[in-house]
């Protein structure tokens, strides 16, 4: 429509048009940033919580005023169908998933009552306190739209799609591929030190088992020496490795007394005098 303000047709339960028309909030012209949308949506529901009090109305509403106008109980039973009171909009379940576009049907009253929640951006919200309606920064918000648009695109520069892919720096020292291409005279300085040293381990291994042989021959001609003292340290160890004889056997294995020998007298100083 051509005015600012277009007019809303209001229809009956049973889909005829009652002939009322209601001019549309100004919330309804505000433009829409999906990627906002999203953000809050996934910002709140990261707060969800479990209820579990009770209503802080509790004690002091009616039976009629808890019940409402029946619309709820009638809506309750069917699914797919979430009903919100107007002061207490839910982005949660206006825009499930964090996308806009869920089919919404107003009640007449819900609709007036939109203006004196978020007021306009010339008047101030009735039912808050010092609230307008803030100004947009955009007038288009379809950013993926605007970013593809030729104006845009012809402004850009071209992408770089050239990919400089880092190499890995090898070591070598130990990497003999590498070591290669920086000397190529490698492979065979490595091949003569294996040489090398297998000829050297075997000249080692040829003058070990010489002088070996030669140790046994001179051995064979000289015979072998007796070995002394070995059987008395065999002897001395057998002695100390005996166990002591326990009990019965003990006593009976006692060596016999030794005889006393009669002590002789020392002479005294006088006999010593009288005999020299």
């Amino acid at each position: 429509m051509a005015c600012a303000r277009p007019l809303i047709s209001v229809y009956s339960e049973k889909g005829e048009s009652s002939g009322k028309n209601l001019t549309l909030p100004a919330v309804f012209k505000a433009p829409i940033r999906p990627d906002i949308v999203n953000f809050v949506h996934t910002n709140l529901r990261k707060n969800n919580r479990q209820p579990y009090a009770v209503s802080e109305l509790a004690g002091h509403q009616t039976s009629a005023e808890s019940w409402d106008n029946g619309i709820i109980k009638a809506f309750r039973n069917i699914p797919g169908i979430t009903l919100l009171n107007v002061s207490k909009l839910n982005i949660l379940k206006l825009a499930p998933g964090g996308h806009v576009g869920r089919f919404c049907i107003w009640t007449e009253s819900a609709f007036r009552k939109l203006d004196e929640l978020y007021g306009t951006w010339r008047k101030a919200a009735s039912l808050k306190s010092n609230y307008n309606l803030p100004m947009h920064k955009m007038l288009n918000t379809d950013l993926s739209r605007i970013l593809k648009s030729p104006e845009i695109q012809r402004a850009l520069r071209a992408p770089c799609k050239k990919i400089h892919r880092r190499v890995l720096k090898k070591n070598p020292l130990k990497n003999l591929r590498i070591m290669l291409k920086l000397n190529p005279y490698a492979k065979t300085m490595r091949r003569n030190t294996i040489l090398r040293q297998a000829k050297n381990h075997k000249i080692r291994m040829d003058k070990a088992a010489a002088a070996l042989e030669a140790k046994s021959d001179q051995k064979g001609v000289e015979g072998k020496k007796p070995v002394v003292g070995n059987k008395e340290k065999k002897a001395v160890g057998d002695k100390k490795l005996k166990k002591p004889v326990v009990g019965k056997k003990a006593a009976g294995t006692k060596k016999p007394a030794a005889e006393k020998k009669p002590t002789e007298k020392k002479p005294t100083s006088e006999e010593k005098k009288a005999a020299a």
